[in-house]
């Protein structure tokens, strides 16, 4: 049986974080965001949001998640980096694929505003179809991320956070970018991160 990983390109992990990390996650973020550790960007691939990259908790919620991300893949990972985002009203991501770094990308829904509505990840699956994925809180989106196309129209009305968590096969051709500590700088859209 081939996993959905890899037939697919994605496949959408329920329960990948439970109500304690959700909380404590959120909370960090707000942290950092008070505390001017997040970067405002207003460069028109995402537009309205703030991130930052290897914030502590993100690191070792890449750490706590690595077992079940190698069930999802069927193969030995090793951490790459993690990375949030915090969208806001007129947020978007242009469509783009990832940096060798993030061969396997997932994204988790850490929360949002109340009211805010359903503000789907489109993908590309490896068949050529366009997909809409709603990722909710505790959730992760694992796809394949130097492979698939990824985009979110604008964000009309609230705010989300999202924790990005990346991997490559320990056994794989871009294991050498395990422990990546280089921050891509936003002109690099078209080959980055969301």
């Amino acid at each position: 049986m081939t996993l959905p990983f890899w037939e697919d390109g994605y496949q959408l992990v329920e329960g990948l974080l439970d109500q304690d990390k959700l909380a404590l996650a959120s909370a960090a973020m707000d942290h950092s965001s008070a505390s001017g550790l997040t970067k405002l960007r207003t460069d028109p691939a995402v537009g309205h949001a703030e991130d930052e990259y290897s914030p502590r908790i993100g690191d070792m919620l890449l750490a706590h998640c690595q077992p079940a991300i190698e069930a999802v893949v069927g193969r030995a990972l090793i951490g790459s980096y993690a990375y949030w985002r915090i969208y806001r009203e007129g947020g978007v991501m242009q469509r783009h694929r990832d940096r060798a770094a993030s061969e396997v990308a997932v994204s988790i829904g850490i929360g949002t505003e109340p009211g805010t509505p359903d503000w789907p990840l489109r993908i590309q699956d490896l068949h050529g179809k366009e997909m809409a994925i709603v990722i909710p809180p505790g959730a992760g989106l694992v796809y394949q991320g130097h492979a698939i196309e990824h985009w979110r129209d604008r964000l009309d009305t609230g705010a989300q956070r999202q924790l990005f968590i990346f991997y490559v096969f320990k056994d794989g051709e871009f294991a050498n970018h395990a422990g990546d500590r280089i921050e891509v700088p936003v002109s690099r859209w078209g080959n980055a991160d969301d």
